[in-house]
Order: C-alpha cells, then structure tokens, then sequence
C-alpha cells in the first residue's frame, strides 16, 4: 500500500482514467472484497460486492447510523400517512365524492350564464344550479350573481373530491372535524412509539459502536476568552454536587474538559498557501508537458504566486512564534466535558434541558436581569449542554467565531431567502390574477386554467431550487460548531422556507387576488376567502397539483439528476480522449458518483408530510398522493444508494433526532388546515370547538413535551451501555476529542499508541522526544478536517491505530489483551474496519511513523515530517528540476521543539502530568524550562495495565 501511495500523484497532468475508473468502483457503497485490489487514491479495495435493493435498513450499519436511521425514518412517516389517511382521508374523499355542492361544468345554466344571458335569467328560484350559486355567494342580488357565477365551483377532477363539494353540508364537515382530532391523538400515541423502537433500533446499531460521544456533553455559550479550564471545572463540579443532592442515587465525575481553542487564523493560512502551492505546481507540470504555461499564466505570475506564497510563509511564521511566546489562551465558547458514564452524561442533559417555553421565559427574564431556577449558569452566563456530537464532528476553526459575526451571517442569510420569498409571492400574484381576470371572460377554457396551475407549480419548484441552493451556500457562512449542526439548520431552514412556499403562499396569493378584484361586490372577507379556496384555479385547484407534483416528479428528478447526466458525460468524453488537462484529484471527483446528502433527503420527506397534512382537509387525495410519493422515494432512494452513489460519511444519530422533533410538531399543521377551511366555509360551532380542542392538544408540545409523559407510562429501552465507565473503555474508544483537537491531537495519539503497544509487551523502551507537536497537529487538521473537508469519514480514522496493529502484529497479542481491540457487529463491519484503514494512508503513515520513533528510542533525529508529505502532493517534475525554495525548507523551518506549559490557561495534558518524566536522573544535566528530559522515563507496566494516576478526587487521567 505504501508503494502505491508514493507513486500516486494527486496533481498529475493528465489524469490517469484507469485510476479513475477503479476510484469509481472503490467508493462504491457495498462491501470490500477479501484480498482485492487497492484503489491507490483512497486505499479502499476496488471490488465491491454489490448489495439487493430489497436489503433491510438495519443491515446498512456499515455505512453508519445515519442510513438505517433514515430509512426507518422513512418508513415510519409512510406508516403514519397512511394511518391519518385511513382515519379521515378515505371517509373525506367519499363524502366530498358524493356531494354536489359544485355546479356541473356542463350545466345548462352554467353555459347559459358564460354566453351572457344571466341577468335575462336571473333570478330562477326553481333552479337547482341557482340556488346552488346562491347559497355559495350568499346573496340574491342578481348583479352580483352575474359577476361572481365564475368564481363559483365547478366539479373539475380536482374540486369534485375537495372539501369545497361538501361545503354546504354542515354534517359532514363536523364528522370530518371529529375524524382529525382523532388522527391527532392516534398521530402523538405512534409517534412516542415510533421514537421508542427507534431508540431500540439505535441502541442495536450502537451495541459495540461505543464513541467518545457516549460519555461526552457540549458546552456552548461559553464566556469567549473569559475563562480557564479549572475555573469551568470548579463551577460545573457545584452544579453537579447540586444535581446529587436532588438525586442521591446519582453522582457525577468529570473525567475531563477538552476546551476548543480560537485557531481559525492560523488554519485558513494554511488553507490559502496549500491553494497556492497547488496552483503553482499546476501551472509547472502543464509548462513541462506542453512547453508553455496555460492561457493567461505567464512567468510573471508564476512569480507573484511565490511571492504570495513567500507572505503566506512569514505570517506563518510569525503566528507560529506568537503561539510558542505569548502562550495560546485564546478559548472559544465551546467545551467537551468527558464524564465517567454514560448515565452521567445523560442525567445532566436531561436535567439542564429546557421546553421551547422555559426559553422563552429565559429570554424574558434576561432583559430584567433576572434568571431561571433551572440550568447551568457559568459567570452570569446560561451554558447549553447538550451529547456532543461525534469528535470528528467537530468544526474546530469555527468555534473561535463570536456569536455576533453569527448572527450577522444568520440574518444575512435570512434575508436573502426573504427576497427569494418576496419574488416568489409576486411571480404567484402576478400568475393569479391572469388566472382570475380569465375567469371574467364569458367562455371559461378549463384546460387552459389547469396548464396556469401547472406554471404556478412548475414555478414554485423553480423558486424551490434556488432557496436549496442559496441556504445550502449561506449555511456554510454561518460557521456552524458541527457538521450535524451545518445538516440540522440547512436542513430546517429548507423545511420551513419550502413549506412557506409550497402552501401558505398559495393561500396568501389566491386570497390577495380574489380580495383585490371582487371588493365592490362581496364586503365580507369570509365570502371572498371561500371563492378563493373554490373557485376553478383557486387553492384547491393549486393544492391539488402541487402535492400531485411534489410527491411524484420530486423523486422521479432525483432518478434522472441532470448532474449525474452531466458526469456520466464528462466521464465520456475523458475515456475517449487519450489527453486531457485536468488533475488526477479532480478526474477521481468526476468519477465518483454523487454525494449522500441526509439533510436533503429528510428536508424533502418532512416538507412533503408538512404540505400533505396542511391541505388533507381540504384535498384529502393529498395523503395518498404523500403515501405513494414517500413510497417511491424510498424505493428510488435505496437504489441511488447502492447503485449509483458514492460511499457517504459516517453520521450519527443526531440529525435524525432533529428531524424527530420537527415531525413531532406536523399534528399542528392537520389541525390549522382544518380550523382554515372550517371557518372559511362557515361550519356550525360544534365544528369549531372540535377544531380548537385539536389545535390545543396537538400543541401541548410547546409545554409538556409527549414524550417525558409517555415514558412514565411505558417502558423505555435501557442504554445497555449506560454504567460501562470511560475509564474502562476509554482504550477501546476509536478516536477522542483530544486525539480530534488540532491542539492536543498529536501528543495524544502518540501517548494512544504508547498503551496499545504497552499491552503488546513493546512499551519497554520508549522516547518521550517532543517535537513540534502543537504546530504540526495545527498544519495537520488544516490540510484533513473541518469545514475543508465536509467527507470526514469519522470510522476511517477512528479505528486506524487499531486496524493498524491488528492487521500487522495479531500474532504477537496476547489472549487476554484480544477483547481490548473495538470489535464489529458482523462480518461486513469487519471489512468496513478493514476498509476504512485502507482508506486513510495518510493518517496511518502518521501512525506507523509514530510507531517507528517509538520502537527506535536511540535515534534522535525527528521522524515527523511537515504534514502532508511533500513528495505525495509536490512531487519533482518530468525533467527532475529542482523543487521551489518554499518547499526545500518548508520542513526545517518548523522542526521547533515544542515547548512544555505552553497553555498556562488549561489544565496540564493527562499524558505530562506523570512526575517521574520531569525528575532528573543520575548524571543528567539540569533540565532547562520548557524541555522534555533528553531519555525516556521507563514505565514499570504490564501488558494491559491501565497507564493513568488515581488522585485524591478520583479523576482519572489516561
């Protein structure tokens, strides 16, 4: 694997479409292959085998949480349509079938009226149509009559089977009351127990699966630069005590705090000088193979990219010298406290979480100086704490940012969508009132009022487009903690935008028109939102298509991606050409099939539930238009998976329990629809009182969350993880956030693979040499994590020290040592480890160099070479030419020795705190501050020994 990975050259011109096409194959999302060729950009092998389409979600754990947790959730919301449907859906369609308060399209009265001879026929008490007509307008004024007859409903395909045909009949609309405010009460009792067996689902994913994240809480809202790592301590240790006294079955240990440091400066250097390289290396190879550069690069800017280059350098430089001098204090608003257990970490986000109406009491209390009895207050300050997110989760660049430069990028990002919103109202407005002033024409084209229909749905999905691609940009602007919280509010803020669009738009323009154009004739606002709602074009009508259009083209647009055509084609053209003049990277990017995007499938699946139960009363086809839509997109979605996308990152399961909460508000939504048209076609008082009673039951989440309630009622799944202790696992645990923290990663995975090899009998003879470990870990993350990088594939690095050592030194480990190593669920997680070392050369050459500093304790050259290897990404040209200045001494000129206290502000690293490695030895010169003694302290353990101190206040330090 090494070789391959010397010879690969990501920058190479042209690009080998061999390499490609394996890549292709390597990233697909089945399961390795034994023994199969490595694919020499990611390591992966190449031959996969290739799962049935039919495979249950639950056997997709090898791709993460996050897939089976989405499928379920899938199912679940189709189970639930169809239930609501079953309920009030299929006795709403037949009523509304049955009835006849809509005039017939070919009535004779109707074609009487639209060839002009109302006011000749008006009034024909004896008429049924007439008295129809006028029971709708609710006047017998015969001038009134003529102007309105057009705006009354017809029964077209889609108002036949609306509420609008039973408008008139009062019983059937209460029947029908009664009915939602059943589904509303069945809706809540399924969904408790939805979250229960999908909480019994997750615990079956996460059997063997423990992470940092287990044991680990979130601190946001911290006071920026205002605080230490002992002053948070103390203060969350009270807190705890106090929790105890409440709860004497429960105490609490911090094991310990990794604070998020403000490094977003000295990252985004990096990132700039790493482009310019590239470029730079870029342009050279082109001018080897084609003698000249490309168009519009000369040697004059070849020399102002090194003297870019060159500035980028120096301010690295003199960043680098400022962290090692003044002493790297700058902490962030983010904290990760690590307890003991996980019924620990549970305990107190349980106890400090509050309901949406304790915020807003909070905030209320805030502007009065004033604070709630409940929470964790840190310097006047109210601490969120909240289950981290998974380490390699972790935006830490981003965590220096100050809640006011987000608030600017999320009002920014805000008001865009608002004129995305406002231009779409005026499209829709303008298009209804064509749609209403054709309507006055004496001969009514039904045909063509259902193609403007189609062009007011055709133009919302456009709209619909454009707020995808706008919030998704912004997102990124807003410099979110986590890439779940990047997935939560993209995907929220496209929930709530495109509902806005998709329906209440509809309402607002159609009710605006008719408002506008028949205020001389109709006074009352309630009569004019009735024609609205009725009238041929009106919102039934647009409801009507838009959920028809939403829940089938939606997933059929997904099937036939035009960008996917656009790859398929590129990739064409690149297997035909026997030149090209693109990198390898980027040819490796053109073969890859398409990203897994959850939040944008969870976007689709909770806007189409939101807009089908907010017209279901008044277009009850709505729910099997959603029940058929949500059962293609399942189908479709599991064959892109398998078929044609890429391989996705591991994700937890945090953005499905996001999504969670939002369905859990859709009853709301059933309830408002039907309180709307009950009051707009004026439904008896029983009826209104029904609907009020469901408007109040299906919102009692804002005040007792369902859930808390029903878990007194019924049982809920134990964690079978809940008392396993960190100090017990902490070894098996895959990564950590130390070992994730750009700060304290490199000493951290060194002090790991130290004890992995201790319980190798290889940790006799160890060197403690430091060297530049802050900075390097700095330039590390900065080329592999973090927002540069959305694909962090959290197993890929989590489990390569112990791929690492399992694959190379399995016969060397002793029996009782074995059950240390993280096992899988099964066979095929078994090759996803396998694969997900392969896949990581870059991280694990950081290991095996490790490894070899460590087991060669006499050399005292350092083995760490600047991240990333120059000679991977920089490499010599054809001609052997001499490498630029900035890279021949781009190693030498950050081999500084790193420096001990080096962050006063924090307390000391658990893997420095041992004494023994400070004491002076016999015959040992004086050790200067700020060194490391120059040999090894040998440790007195045994294979298996846990290498941490027991203090007084029984925290322990690994």
């Amino acid at each position: 694997m090494q070789e391959n990975s010397k010879e690969y050259d990501p920058f190479k011109i042209p690009a080998d479409t061999n390499i490609s096409i394996k890549h292709k194959k390597a990233t697909k999302c089945g399961t390795p292959i034994a023994k199969s060729e490595l694919c020499p950009c990611c390591g992966r092998e190449v031959e996969q085998e290739q799962k049935e389409i039919g495979i249950s979600p639950i056997d997709l754990i090898y791709l993460g949480q996050g897939i089976p947790l989405f499928f379920l959730f899938l199912k679940q919301m189709i189970v639930v349509i169809l239930i609501v449907f079953g309920i009030m859906g299929i006795y709403s369609l037949i009523t509304n079938s049955i009835s006849d308060n809509c005039l017939d399209n070919k009535s004779d009265l109707l074609t009487l009226y639209q060839n002009g001879f109302c006011e000749q026929n008006c009034p024909l008490p004896l008429d049924e149509d007439y008295l129809k007509i006028i029971s709708i307008l609710k006047t017998e004024d015969c001038q009134i009559v003529c102007n309105q007859f057009s705006n009354v409903c017809t029964t077209i395909s889609s108002t036949k089977i609306a509420l609008s045909n039973k408008q008139l009949d009062k019983d059937y609309k209460e029947v029908q009351a009664i009915l939602v405010l059943c589904s509303i009460i069945l809706f809540k009792i399924i969904h408790v127990l939805f979250r229960r067996h999908q909480k019994l689902t997750q615990d079956e994913l996460d059997r063997g699966l423990l992470s940092a994240s287990d044991f680990t809480a979130m601190l946001t809202k911290l006071p920026q630069n205002q605080y230490t790592e002992s002053e948070l301590r103390e203060s969350l240790s009270k807190y705890c005590k106090q929790i105890t006294q409440l709860q004497p079955e429960q105490e609490f240990e911090i094991v310990k705090i990794i604070i998020a440091f403000d490094i977003f400066d000295y990252i985004n250097i990096i990132r700039t000088k790493t482009e310019l390289e590239k470029q730079y290396q870029i342009n050279e190879s082109f001018k080897n193979i084609n003698t000249q550069y490309p168009p519009q690069v000369t040697a004059e800017t070849q020399k102002e990219l090194l003297l870019q280059i060159e500035k980028k350098e120096e301010e690295l430089s003199k960043i680098d010298n400022d962290i090692q001098k003044k002493q790297f204090t700058q902490t962030t608003q983010v904290a990760f406290v690590t307890f003991q257990t996980k019924k620990q970490l549970d305990t107190i986000v349980e106890y400090t979480k509050l309901t949406s109406w304790q915020l807003v009491l909070t905030a209320i209390l805030n502007v009065f100086g004033k604070t709630l009895n409940k929470g964790f207050y840190f310097k006047d300050k109210l601490i969120q704490i909240t289950r981290a997110p998974e380490p390699d989760d972790v935006f830490w660049e981003n965590c220096g940012y100050s809640l006011k430069y987000k608030i600017q990028q999320r009002t920014l990002s805000w008001l865009i969508t608002l004129v995305l919103l406002v231009t779409s109202f005026f499209i829709l407005f303008g298009l209804d009132y064509v749609q209403n002033n054709y309507l006055k024409d004496q001969n009514i084209n039904y045909v063509l009022l259902t193609i403007i229909s189609l062009i007011i749905s055709l133009i919302i999905s456009i709209i619909n487009a454009m707020i995808y691609f706008s919030i998704t940009i912004l997102a990124n602007k807003e410099k979110h903690y986590t890439k779940t919280h990047y997935d939560v509010s993209v995907a929220t803020k496209l929930i709530y935008v495109q509902f806005v669009n998709s329906g209440l738009l509809i309402m607002a323009t159609n009710i605006l028109v008719q408002g506008l154009q028949n205020r001389n004739d109709l006074n009352e606002d309630i009569e004019l939102q009735s024609l609205a709602f009725s009238r041929p074009g009106g919102v039934a009508q647009d409801a009507f298509i838009i959920t028809l259009i939403n829940a089938l083209i939606t997933p059929l647009t997904s099937f036939f991606d035009i960008f996917y055509m656009r790859k398929l084609l590129q990739q064409r053209n690149l297997e035909k050409s026997t030149t090209n003049a693109i990198t390898q990277t980027e040819a490796n990017t053109i073969f890859e099939g398409p990203q897994v995007l959850l939040y944008d499938n969870y976007a689709y699946v909770c806007k189409t539930v939101w807009i089908t139960l907010f017209f279901a009363p008044l277009v009850p086809i709505s729910l099997l238009f959603c029940i058929c839509g949500l059962f293609l997109y399942y189908w479709l979605q599991k064959y892109l998976l398998l078929r044609r996308k890429c391989r996705p990152p591991l994700q937890s399961s945090h953005l499905n329990s996001e999504m969670c909460n939002i369905i859990n508000f859709s009853p709301i939504l059933l309830a408002a629809g039907q309180l709307w048209v009950d009051f707009v076609f004026e439904s008896n008082a029983t009826t209104k009182i029904v609907n009020f009673v469901s408007i109040g039951f299906s919102g009692l989440e804002f005040f007792f969350p369902f859930e808390k309630l029903a878990k007194k009622f019924l049982s809920w799944p134990e964690d079978p993880n809940e008392l396993s202790k960190y100090s017990e696992k902490w070894h098996e645990l895959p990564t950590d956030y130390d070992r994730i923290n750009p700060i304290t990663r490199q000493q951290a995975i060194q002090n790991y693979v130290k004890f992995k090899q201790s319980v190798d009998n290889k940790g006799n003879n160890q060197n403690n040499q430091q060297n530049d470990q802050v900075l390097q870990a700095l330039r590390q993350y900065a080329f592999e994590g973090g927002e540069y990088k959305f694909k962090s594939h959290l197993i890929h690095k989590l489990k390569a020290v112990t791929n690492l050592q399992t694959n190379k030194q399995t016969n060397n480990i002793p029996i009782n040592t074995i059950e240390m190593q993280p096992k899988s669920t099964n066979q095929f997680q078994q090759q996803e480890d396998k694969t997900a070392l392969l896949g990581q050369q870059q991280y694990i050459s950081q290991i095996q160099r490790m490894q070899q500093q460590i087991e060669q304790p006499n050399q005292n050259q350092n083995n760490y070479p600047v991240y990333p290897p120059q000679q991977q990404y920089y490499s010599y040209d054809q001609n052997n030419q001499q490498q630029p200045y900035y890279q021949q001494n781009q190693q030498q000129q950050y081999q500084q020795p790193y420096q001990q206290n080096q962050f006063p502000n924090a307390q000391m690293p658990y893997y420095n705190q041992d004494p023994r490695m400070y004491q002076q030895q016999p015959g040992q010169n004086p050790q200067q501050p700020g060194q490391y003694p120059q040999q090894p302290t040998q440790y007195p353990q045994q294979p298996g020994q846990y290498p941490y101190q027991q203090y007084p206040n029984n925290q322990y330090h690994y």
